[in-house]
């Protein structure tokens, strides 16, 4: 074969010769530079896509830890009755649907993923709807309420569906839900320190007395 070829290539004339020098290493140079250009483009493509995980996930993170100070400030006020602890509630409360719009519009093209963030959304603004009427009772005088609240777990399951939608929800990798802290504050039950404050305090408002309770911080905080 490599015979043939060179008896073929010495027959031709001289101009196609030349032709030939000139054409073989510019198909050559086109080729590679096709195949360099492609390896460049996926290149950028998967660069583009890691980014654009890190930020998501990043912004789930942070909504999460919204969430838990939502709950744990929540909790303190409750115990305490003291308006420190409000402070990280209304901080939590004012960011946390910024983050939650932004977190969807990072999946917005992703069909698997809007609809599980859209029920996370729904389900943050039930618990702080909730949270925030508990709040105001207790601060008109009567704590009762958001104390048997706690006692009761009534927000449990809230706090439960959250954390498996944002499970669901990780893309590729672990969800940031699976920190110490937010495992702590999502969906759990509370200790034994907590329960026996709890039963305390609703003893105590039931009689009409002040509720001097020190709040039981989670262990991972």
């Amino acid at each position: 074969m490599r015979e043939y070829l060179t008896r073929l290539f010495n027959d031709l004339p001289i101009e196609r010769k030349l032709l030939l020098v000139f054409v073989i290493p510019l198909t050559a140079l086109i080729l590679l530079s096709a195949v360099t250009y492609e390896s460049v483009q996926t290149v950028e493509r998967d660069e583009e896509q890691l980014n654009r995980l890190y930020l998501t996930q990043k912004s789930a993170a942070q909504y999460m830890r919204l969430i838990v100070d939502l709950e744990t400030s929540f909790r303190g006020y409750v115990l305490t009755l003291q308006r420190p602890y409000l402070r990280p509630f209304r901080t939590a409360q004012e960011g946390i649907f910024s983050v939650g719009e932004e977190l969807t519009r990072m999946v917005s093209d992703e069909v698997a993923h809007r609809p599980l963030i859209v029920e996370v959304q729904s389900l943050v603004k039930q618990l702080i709807i909730e949270k925030v009427e508990l709040i105001e009772a207790a601060q008109k005088g009567h704590p009762e309420k958001a104390l048997q609240y706690i006692e009761e777990g009534h927000g449990r399951t809230i706090m439960v569906r959250i954390r498996e939608l944002m499970v669901r929800d990780a893309p590729h990798g672990r969800s940031n839900s699976q920190s110490p802290r937010a495992g702590r504050a999502f969906g759990s039950e509370p200790s034994c320190a907590e329960r026996e404050t709890l039963r305390v305090g609703i003893q105590v408002s039931r009689t009409g007395g002040q509720c001097p309770l020190r709040y039981f911080h989670d262990q991972g905080d």
